[in-house]
This record gives structure tokens, C-alpha cells and sequence, in this order.
């Protein structure tokens, strides 16, 4: 039986379950998704007794419905046939201001399989005549099609099958009812706009269902739209309020809100518009079963998390781990946090013992030092026996009377520091 505190699991707590019925509902992240994800493919000889299905969940996200495919008792093995086609859906939003009559537009297409949710395509329309927040909302349900309709052509281009949209989502319900022919429009400003909206919607995505999105689960196509519209408020200044007779929308380039997309645990796809800094690695671990669950049960059980959700992501090492890592700040400098549990997340030790084989440990406060050691071709001293010799040098003056942690850190920096001239030697 599956237990956790998370307040949208919903778990059938019957001894049997019968085809068709529902046995759980999980989140996409949690350990037990991933878990019963890797046996997909893993050959244990056992029936297979259960069917995952994306659910979208009144919260906003998506989960996993996990269903039976014949009948199952308290004590089998859940074993998945397999997670199904992945779902499609486009997020839009819009900002305006009215004082100024301008605005913005912005749209998010996302992919949802068993990996989780993948960004692959986002946009950011920049509106000089914007009359109110409700245009610029039907621009950015248009944005959102024709994001579908670049990732159509380019899949088509690579000769590749485009999965279907699934879901149009908004967060203003009178909007959606509009494109969705459920109210009739008293507004001859949005009838060109929702005619757009029609024409495209009917030949790319005929199946496609409008879904009310609450604001606070709308924040990625919200951060696009407000981008935009700050973008044409300062072109206006403060006391100009002429664009031009005809001034027409124009694209901009802007980021996503990597904080948000890093706490839904999102990948990003594709190339960053606004040069954002990613990082793509792959990880292999390179230890057998044995030497992972010691390390799991070192200092307590203290790293036993990260190294159990590696372990299953790696279907227990044999499969090579891809993770991306991305700048959390907002102007894309700084340090590469792992989207997921990686080496990172594990001490140096650990990371000795899981990658020492296939991966090569570089000190960062070294690594200035090496990179112009390697690169000039010099005779200096490897940053190792640097460091020991400097400490022997260090610990023998005799008129030094510090500890010997001040001294090995004086040891770690001094290269640095020689380096930068910032003592003299």
C-alpha cells in the first residue's frame, strides 16, 4: 500500500480492484511514479496489471492515474504497461494598460509524458494598441495556436509525427467561452481576433478543448504577457503616447520564469531566446547495487533520498543519467542548480564512490589554477602536490601559530591569489 501526505492523492484503500477501476492517483514527481515508470521496460517476468493515465487535476497540475487492467489483490506488484501517447496543451495570457493603451501577449506549449512537463516553445507579443486586458487575452489565445503551429511544422520538416493538442488553457472564463462558441461576442473589436483564433484552432487542432487555468497556475504565460507589455510601456516613456497611425504587434524575446519552472520541476526544450544558461550532462554511475545502498545507509540514511530517486532514474546505474542544470537567477549568471536529484546534490564522498570511474573530480577553487597550468604547458606543480607542499611550508614556520584549518584553507587559496596578484611572491 502506498502512503504520503500530499492532499491530492486519492488511494482506493479496497483488498481488490477490478479492470477499469482506479487505484491511485499520484503526482508526476513522486518517487512511486518513477518507480513504477522504470518497470515499463524492465523485463521481470510478472503480468502486467496496471495502466497509467495523465490526469489533470483541479489544483492545475497534472497526475498520473494509475488504473487496472485485470483484476489485483492487496499483495500483487503493480506492474505498468506502459504511460500512453503524451498530452499537448498551450497556456495564454494577457496584460494591459489601459491608461496607456498598450499592452501584452503571451503564450506556453507545453508536452506532458512520464518524464514530467517539458516546455517546448514559448512567446512573447509586444502590443502597441491594446484597448483593455480582454484583447490582449484573445492575441494571446491566437500566440498559443500558431505555437502549435510552429512545433506542427517543425515536426512535419523533420518528418516526424506531431501529437495532437490536447488543451487550450486561460485563466478568464468568459474569454474561453467565447472561443469555445459557448456565448456570442458583442464586441466588433474581437471579431477579427476570435476569427483568427477559429480559422487556425479548425485546421490544426479540430479536437482541441478549452480548459480554465486559476491565475496562480497560469504563471509562465502570465510572466511572458506582463514582459511584453513592460517592454512597449518603456518605449513609450512617460509622456509619449504616440507609437505611429499603425503601429503593429511585433515579437520580443524574453525568458521564462526559471524559478517557476525549476519548483514544477519542469525541463526545458530547445534553444534559450534570450541566451539563458543551461547546461546538458550525463551522469553514469559507475559502482554496482552494492556500494549505492551502502552509501544510502552512510551517516544515517542522510543522502538516501537523492540517492534512490538517482538509482531508480537510472534503473539502479545501468542506464546513463541526462540532467540539466540552469542559473536560477534571473539575469542567467551564477551557479547551475540541477533541475533534479544529480551528483550535485551529494557529497564528495559519495560522488567518489558512485562516478569515480567515469567521471573526474575538479576542485573549483582550483580549477583557475589548472586551466592556466594546462593551458601554457608549464612546468608548475599539479594543484595535489601543490597543495602539499605549500601545507608542509605553512604548518613548519615557526613563528605561524594558527590552526591547522586556517592553514589548509590559506593552502586551498593561495594559488588563487598568486594567480589574481593579489599577494606577491
Amino acid at each position: 500500500m502506498i502512503r504520503s501526505t500530499h492532499r491530492h492523492w486519492l488511494l482506493l484503500l479496497q483488498l481488490i480492484y477490478r479492470q477499469g477501476e482506479q487505484v491511485a492517483i499520484l503526482p508526476l514527481d513522486s518517487l512511486y511514479t518513477a518507480s513504477l515508470n522504470a518497470l515499463i521496460d524492465v523485463p521481470i517476468g510478472r503480468e502486467k496489471n496496471v495502466d497509467f493515465q495523465l490526469y489533470y487535476c483541479q489544483c492545475g497540475k497534472y497526475h498520473v492515474k494509475v488504473l487496472a487492467t485485470s483484476s489485483i489483490v492487496g499483495s500483487d506488484l503493480l506492474v505498468p504497461t506502459g504511460f500512453g501517447q503524451p498530452k499537448l496543451m498551450v497556456q495564454f495570457d494577457g496584460s494591459a494598460h489601459r491608461s496607456r493603451k498598450v499592452g501584452g501577449a503571451g503564450a506556453a506549449l507545453f508536452q506532458v509524458d512520464s518524464t514530467g512537463i517539458t516546455l517546448l516553445d514559448w512567446g512573447s507579443q509586444a502590443l502597441p494598441r491594446c484597448i483593455d486586458n480582454i484583447v490582449a487575452e484573445g492575441k494571446g489565445a491566437c500566440l498559443a495556436i500558431t505555437l502549435y503551429e510552429h512545433y506542427v511544422e517543425q515536426c512535419l520538416h523533420h518528418k516526424l509525427l506531431p501529437y495532437p493538442l490536447d488543451t487550450i488553457q486561460g485563466d478568464i472564463k468568459s474569454l474561453l467561452q467565447h472561443l469555445d462558441f459557448r456565448s456570442r461576442f458583442r464586441r466588433q473589436d474581437m471579431v477579427g481576433i476570435v476569427d483568427l483564433f477559429h480559422r487556425k484552432r479548425s485546421r490544426l487542432a479540430p479536437h482541441s478543448v478549452t480548459e480554465y487555468r486559476p491565475r496562480e497556475a497560469n504563471a509562465i504565460a502570465d510572466h511572458l504577457a506582463g514582459e511584453a507589455s513592460s517592454y512597449v510601456l518603456a518605449l513609450l516613456g512617460e509622456d509619449d503616447d504616440d507609437l505611429g497611425d499603425n503601429p503593429e504587434d511585433f515579437p520580443i524575446l524574453c525568458d521564462p520564469p526559471y524559478e517557476l519552472l525549476l519548483r514544477e520541476n519542469a525541463i526545458i526544450a530547445g534553444p534559450h531566446k534570450a541566451k539563458k544558461i543551461v547546461l546538458i550532462l550525463t551522469e553514469i554511475i559507475s559502482c554496482d547495487c552494492y556500494w549505492m545502498t551502502k552509501c544510502a545507509a552512510w551517516k544515517g540514511g542522510q543522502h538516501k533520498k537523492h540517492i534512490a530517486e538517482i538509482a531508480v532514474s537510472s534503473q539502479k546505474g545501468t542506464k546513463p543519467l541526462i540532467v540539466e542544470y540552469v542559473s536560477a537567477a534571473i539575469d542567467g549568471e551564477g551557479r547551475l542548480y540541477a533541475r533534479h536529484s544529480s551528483a550535485q546534490q551529494l557529497p564528495r564522498l559519495i560522488r567518489a564512490i558512485l562516478y569515480g570511474n567515469s567521471h573526474k573530480e575538479v576542485d573549483i577553487s582550483g580549477a583557475h589554477y589548472e586551466l592556466i597550468r594546462l593551458g601554457a604547458k608549464s612546468n608548475l606543480m599539479p594543484i595535489g602536490p601543490l597543495r602539499g607542499a605549500l601545507f608542509c611550508s605553512f604548518s613548519g614556520d615557526l613563528s605561524s601559530d594558527l590552526p591547522s584549518e586556517t592553514i589548509q584553507n590559506d593552502v586551498k587559496l593561495f594559488p588563487i591569489l598568486v594567480i589574481n596578484k593579489e599577494i606577491s611572491v
